[in-house]
């Protein structure tokens, strides 16, 4: 095919030692429940089935077939940029993209001869809240949802989050008259029965 696109990856562990992920440094792997990860061929203790991934998506090329060098060349690329913000409240923090960086690497049109990146597309972070506390001491369990998205020319984009009927306790458990902007989940917190 003439023109292609590269998705590449890398691991989800952003600092200290990450390979291999074993329960040495599975702390630094935060947002990856490394005991539910299971060895192929051994027996597991784990009877329900869990989604997550180890990898993130670190950057995105936009790549064209050259047929006089008989190799894809890049045309344009998107590197993302990711950290780990701790959430505040003592549970772990999970991925979050901070930015976007573009970059034109097609220099055959007779203008520049090196790529140009253009300034990146940043994500600042707020800290909501994911859960409604109905047993009391227990975590908020904080996520960030995004708070400003700056683009390329500077334009600052504020998202604004409305709860239509705000969640608050006691959560109603019956799915028909539930009408609140939330809805139960059932588990069971570490030291609870």
């Amino acid at each position: 095919p003439p023109n292609r696109v590269v998705f590449n990856t890398g691991d989800r562990c952003l600092s200290g030692t990450c390979q291999p992920l074993n329960s040495t440094n599975k702390a630094n792997w935060p947002d990856v429940p490394f005991d539910l990860i299971c060895a192929s061929g051994t027996n597991c203790d784990d009877f329900s089935p869990s989604f997550f991934s180890t990898v993130r998506l670190t950057s995105i090329e936009a790549q064209q077939y050259n047929t006089a060098t008989s190799a894809y060349e890049k045309v344009d690329s998107y590197a993302l940029a990711h950290t780990m913000p701790a959430t505040g409240d003592g549970t772990s923090p999970t991925l979050w993209l901070g930015s976007i960086t573009r970059t034109g690497h097609d220099t055959s049109a007779g203008g520049s001869t090196s790529a140009i990146s253009l300034p990146s597309v940043s994500f600042t972070g707020i800290k909501l809240a994911n859960r409604v506390d109905t047993t009391g001491g227990l975590p908020n369990f904080y996520r960030q949802r995004i708070a400003t998205i700056t683009t390329e020319t500077g334009s600052v984009i504020s998202p604004s989050y409305e709860l239509p009927s705000a969640c608050a306790a006691p959560v109603t458990t019956d799915p028909a008259t539930n009408t609140k902007s939330c809805y139960p989940v059932f588990w069971t917190p570490d030291g609870y029965t």
